[in-house]
């Protein structure tokens, strides 16, 4: 009998064994069908409570995808000119008037960028948005990346940074979210890095096997990497420990107003390490100092090696193809820029040294497509250098345009160079002559999609260089138009527009057998969901966040997809 049935019996003082009689019957149906349908009223209510929430959730992300969009999107702006800035000041010689006032706007901007990355991220925990990105990779190329950006900032305080591993063998390979797991120990060691003066910080990584077969829940788990953070810092208090992983919350307010931040990065990385299957833990002793552990389960990995080699990473597969820089060896600074000057703008990647020595240091590591060389410069001078470059089996072949005031054309070409420079220099002679050793397209037709005009000025900039053509359009529509007008050689896209979106451009373009093949570069300030990678899966080479561009690194990719297919993983 069921519960509704067997209550309005007890109602009415009937007993389920004795029948009821005909009056009885009537109000015993009589009170079902009410209570049948108080309860289909109730669950009518509690469908529209249902859809309601569903649809305040989807208002909830929807704002907060706009809210990454509006807020990175100017900020992207002002670190884009100020690099651009930094750029020119160098090129115009200017750049050690200019250096603090540069430095204080990249650093305003960027410090600006991390409180509206931890508050976007809160609000997307809260709102159970948040996902992870997982991709295959090497543990040693996130701890390199992670040093990379908190080297200055530890050494800032006069601190010394320590680095130990304690693994037996290579850290080897890990599947899990490498940009959550990097922005965990960039918090860490940022937190050691602001509560220690004239200490010692150190970052520990261990990779740990287990022994024993784990969970079913975990059963591709094969081991743990662990990463100790210490410090020799202020430290805490019980009380001050048992408050540190909750939202907005710092040991104590005389902490706060002293050091500043806004106390959100411990408590989002303890929900990163949640989310990977892992967690942290603290110990901390008042005037002695702290330490942190991260402790992150490592999944096995099919068909990747025991080994460091990152072959997931973008620059390490541009190096296996050939490194297309140019090497400018000269001691004169406003010569050295000018070439650079010059280069960059044809579209091409330069490195800079200002004596023969670290020149050659340099061809060794990087291999460029050819060096141009001053031959008059102090301790070691332009013919050491040649020599040693045409003695060396591994740069002998390297081509080396040699670049001075005199006329030593036979001398040079007697022992081994490749072309000659008469100085000063002409943009064109330049150009042409450098192009015989490192060829690169005449033309490229790049089309900008992007709403926000300074956006768009800021990426034209960067990638103004003289064989580079650009074209805009502020929505996906007017894209459509000018791509049927004109085939672009590759597309940057920003992914939130009126009219039509980027995702919507994505579509279109995979649906025309003349298009799909377009290289398609998003630049974009929001942060891809995995539905959104899913959409643009097979179309979009290459996912760049707003605020992490550089001419470099752009000009770099553009060249790439372009002229090949690179297999990159994003």
């Amino acid at each position: 009998m069921s519960p509704l049935l067997k209550q309005i019996l007890e109602k009415h003082g009937l007993s389920p064994d004795a029948p009821p009689s005909a009056d009885e019957w009537d109000n015993l149906v009589a009170d079902l069908d009410r209570e049948l349908n108080n309860q289909e009223s109730h669950l009518a209510k509690l469908e529209t409570a249902k859809d309601t929430a569903e649809s305040a959730s989807h208002a909830k992300s929807m704002y907060l995808a706009n809210m990454s969009h509006e807020l990175r999107t100017p900020l992207a702006a002002i670190i884009g000119y100020a690099d651009l800035l930094h750029d020119h000041a160098e090129i115009l010689g200017v750049k050690e008037k200019l250096e603090r006032y540069l430095s204080k706007i990249g650093v305003s901007a960027n410090h600006l960028l991390s409180l509206i990355n931890d508050i976007l991220d809160l609000s997307k925990i809260e709102a159970g948005k948040l996902e992870l990105n997982e991709e295959t990779f090497t543990v040693q190329s996130i701890v390199e990346d992670t040093l990379v950006t908190m080297t200055p900032q530890i050494e800032k305080n006069n601190n010394q940074l320590n680095v130990e591993y304690h693994s037996q063998g290579a850290l080897g390979f890990m599947h899990s979210d490498p940009v959550r797991l990097r922005q965990v120990l960039i918090n860490l060691l940022s937190n050691a890095a602001k509560f220690t003066e004239n200490g010692e910080i150190t970052l520990k990584v261990n990779r740990k096997r287990i022994s024993v077969q784990p969970p079913v829940a975990m059963k591709n788990m094969v081991g743990w990497i662990s990463f100790t953070v210490t410090d020799n810092g202020i430290g805490m208090t019980q009380e001050e420990l048992n408050q540190l992983f909750k939202p907005f919350q710092q040991a104590t307010g005389d902490t706060a107003a002293h050091f500043g931040g806004t106390g959100l990065g411990l408590a989002i990385s303890q929900h990163f390490c949640q989310m990977m299957g892992g967690h942290i833990e603290v110990r901390s002793e008042k005037g002695v100092g702290t330490t942190f552990i991260v402790e992150i389960p490592i999944m096995e990995v099919q068909g990747a090696p025991e080994s460091d080699s990152s072959i997931f990473r973008l620059k390490e597969l541009q190096a296996e193809q050939g490194n297309r820089s140019i090497l400018i060896i000269d001691d004169d600074q406003m010569t050295r820029n000018i070439i650079a000057h010059y280069l960059m703008q044809a579209g091409m990647s330069i490195e800079l040294t200002s004596n023969g020595e670290d020149g050659i240091k340099l061809a060794k590591r990087l291999k460029p497509a050819a060096i141009i060389l001053d031959i008059f410069m102090p301790s070691m001078d332009g013919w050491e250098v040649l020599q040693a470059l045409k003695e060396d089996e591994e740069l002998s072949e390297i081509p080396v345009i040699l670049a001075t005031v005199d006329d030593l054309k036979q001398r040079g070409f007697a022992l081994g160079a490749s072309d000659y420079l008469h100085k000063p220099i002409k943009r064109d002679m330049l150009i042409k002559t450098v192009k015989k050793y490192n060829p690169t397209s005449d033309h490229l037709d790049i089309l900008v999609v992007e709403d926000n005009e300074q956006m768009r000025d800021t990426i034209k900039a960067l990638i103004n260089v003289g064989n580079i053509s650009i074209r805009e359009a502020s929505n996906g529509r007017e894209a459509l138009d000018l791509i049927t007008y004109s085939t672009p050689d590759l597309i940057l896209l920003d992914l939130m527009m009126p009219e039509m979106n980027g995702f919507e451009l994505v579509e279109n373009l995979k649906s025309h057998n003349r298009w799909k093949s377009i290289p398609i570069i998003v630049i974009s300030a929001i942060d891809l969901t995995n539905s959104d990678r899913q959409k643009l899966s097979g179309a979009v080479k290459k996912f760049i966040q707003k605020t992490k561009i550089n001419r470099k690194q752009l000009l770099d990719l553009i060249f790439d997809f372009v002229q090949q297919e690179v297999p990159v993983v994003y």
